[in-house]
């Protein structure tokens, strides 16, 4: 249920209505309050009329406009420090009030002869509001009726707009994020980056399908046609072993007698030539321009790469905290709070994601948390996770609604609000860290680059798996080969006695034979 600010309705007249006798007998007034500074809960006659004449009403105002003129009036306002929307704080120096809508705000001072106070909690930033209607940070002030404006970015959350009424939206935004830029992959990735993997499980297909094609055509020439290749293609482990060697350009030397053979391994041949040249230009390729990690550029890439991306309220989640996309709810899952110094931390370490604000005039909303240092370690994303509208928070029923609504519609319709965003970009904002943002996403060519001993460190690393599994299957052919002769030689021994037996009889047979000597 909506919630309704009871000082803005009509109510109807005092039981006892103010009243005093003249000479021409009872006169009944109609008053209302000032609404202007000095004394905003003042009275003052809207009309007098004796009670016996008839009430002529078109000769006064029963409701007239007291805005026209607020005798300055102060507006209470609830705002944060966001660049470029509103600076109140620069340098070192208090009380700056401007910014985007910090000039709206001025402008609207202007019309109505009103000055304005500000209501702050800068701990709660953009804030919340409880089910009761209390809350905490801008949308809290006004909610409570703390604050009769409020501003600073605000979006067009549901969850607020139940307690306080929205303007005319006087920018369009969007979120997008600052993400780590990739990395380079690692060396030994090498050997296996010129193909890509569906190019290599076609390779790995190929291979498999050679190797059976082989051993098929050799059993079937041999049984339906005789001809026989002995020593080759017989088994299917000789045949996968020859399949690797026409990958790598090893064709058989043999005079083939076997025709079919003979034309089945040239034409595989000339297929493994091509995907071998395919694969040296791709190497070559990989060897002389450095190979990155694909880029987060869309929110389905930051969904899927898991990366957490990080801001100092949940204000920057709320737009999209809702959203039935799969993708988007995955984002909404990785999004993490911290406070400032934490997420200061957090960008020299190039782990986590940012969120940023792409503006209306093209500049870029950037936290303080962020260092300018390490702006030139992220990328900004291609793609924005979401786009909203940017508007102002009053009260519900608030006077002050139709007043701004007309400023933003004269505003945007010269053109000064994307003019006064260049003013204050160009005034309070860092060009250092707009340009970074700005050119992040395009990195300049490298060129070509020396080979260096961790080029050929995949290479290596390939070679000693080579070795160490050869090594191993030397080692079971050995063992299969070796162990069960001596076990089987072992178990067929003679018995000690009989070993006894055989020496005893051998020597007796010695000595008689000297004896006849």
């Amino acid at each position: 249920m909506e919630r309704c600010n009871a000082r803005n309705l009509i109510l109807s007249a005092a039981r006892e209505p103010r009243h005093h006798r003249v000479q021409e007998g009872l006169v009944v007034e109609a008053l209302t309050h000032r609404y202007k500074h000095p004394d905003p809960s003042g009275t003052r006659v809207l009309a007098r009329w004796p009670v016996a004449a008839q009430v002529q009403r078109h000769a006064w105002d029963m409701f007239p406009d007291k805005l026209v003129d607020l005798g300055g009036r102060p507006l209470t306002v609830a705002a944060i420090d966001y660049l470029p929307y509103s600076v109140m704080e620069f340098s070192g120096q208090q009380g700056v009030d401007d910014g985007t809508e910090f000039r709206l705000l001025r402008e609207l001072a202007r019309k109505l002869n009103c000055t304005w106070r500000k209501e702050l909690d800068p701990d709660n930033l953009w804030g919340e509001v409880e089910e009761d209607g209390t809350g905490n940070g801008i949308a809290g002030l006004v909610s409570e009726d703390r604050a009769e404006i409020g501003f600073s970015a605000m979006y067009l959350w549901h969850s607020v707009y139940r307690f306080v009424d929205f303007t005319y939206p006087h920018a369009v935004t969007g979120v997008t994020c600052l993400v780590p830029r990739p990395r380079l992959l690692p060396a030994w990735r090498v050997p296996v980056l010129p193909l890509s993997g569906q190019s290599w499980a076609g390779v790995v297909a190929s291979l498999a399908v050679t190797a059976v094609a082989l051993h098929g055509v050799a059993k079937a020439t041999d049984e339906c046609l005789g001809i026989a290749t002995p020593g080759r293609f017989n088994t299917f482990t000789d045949c996968a072993l020859r399949t690797v060697g026409l990958l790598v350009l090893q064709i058989p030397r043999e005079d083939f007698r076997n025709f079919p053979i003979r034309h089945l391994t040239l034409w595989l041949g000339f297929m493994y030539l091509l995907i071998s040249s395919s694969y040296n230009a791709g190497l070559s390729s990989v060897l002389t321009l450095p190979r990155y990690a694909p880029p987060v550029d869309t929110v389905p890439d930051l969904a899927r790469s898991g990366t957490l991306w990080v801001a100092n309220h949940e204000a920057w989640v709320t737009s999209i905290v809702d959203a039935e996309d799969p993708d988007l709810q995955t984002v909404a899952g990785n999004f993490r709070v911290f406070n400032d110094s934490i997420l200061e931390q957090k960008s020299d370490e190039s782990q986590v994601a940012f969120s940023i604000e792409r503006l209306y005039g093209g500049n870029f909303a950037v936290g303080d948390y962020i260092r300018p240092a390490a702006v030139g370690r992220y990328r900004l994303m291609g793609q924005d996770l979401y786009r909203t509208y940017c508007t102002t928070v009053v009260r519900k029923g608030s006077p002050y609604a139709r007043r701004w609504n007309r400023l933003v519609l004269a505003v945007l319709g010269a053109g000064l609000w994307r003019h006064w965003e260049g003013e204050v970009a160009r005034r309070f904002m860092s060009h250092q860290v707009q340009l970074a943002v700005a050119t992040s996403a395009r990195r300049a060519s490298e060129g070509p680059r020396r080979l260096r001993p961790e080029h050929v460190g995949g290479a290596l690393l390939f070679l000693a798996l080579g070795l160490a599994l050869s090594s191993l299957c030397l080692l079971l052919e050995l063992l299969y080969h070796c162990v069960p002769p001596l076990l089987a030689r072992g178990s067929k021994s003679p018995p000690r006695s009989a070993i006894h037996i055989k020496s005893s009889h051998i020597s007796h047979l010695g000595g008689s034979r000297k004896n006849r000597r």
